[in-house]
């Protein structure tokens, strides 16, 4: 979690201004799903979470 939000803030919120609360809402919500959708992870052999998560799952079906 600790990771997530350092990058949130790095690659996000220092990089932006918002005019409102609801702006910045939308932005950290469509982060997330860029996050966890398209953006590859080193320590996931750069694969998504989504991507990793669902190997993971294959991988155990039991």
């Amino acid at each position: 979690m600790e990771s997530f939000f350092s990058t949130l803030k790095q690659e996000e919120l220092y990089r932006s201004s918002y005019r409102s609360e609801n702006e910045f809402k939308k932005r950290v919500s469509e982060y997330m799903k860029f996050y966890n959708k398209r953006r590859p992870h080193r320590a996931n052999q750069y694969k998504t979470p989504d991507e990793a998560e669902n190997a993971f799952y294959e991988k155990n079906a039991g």
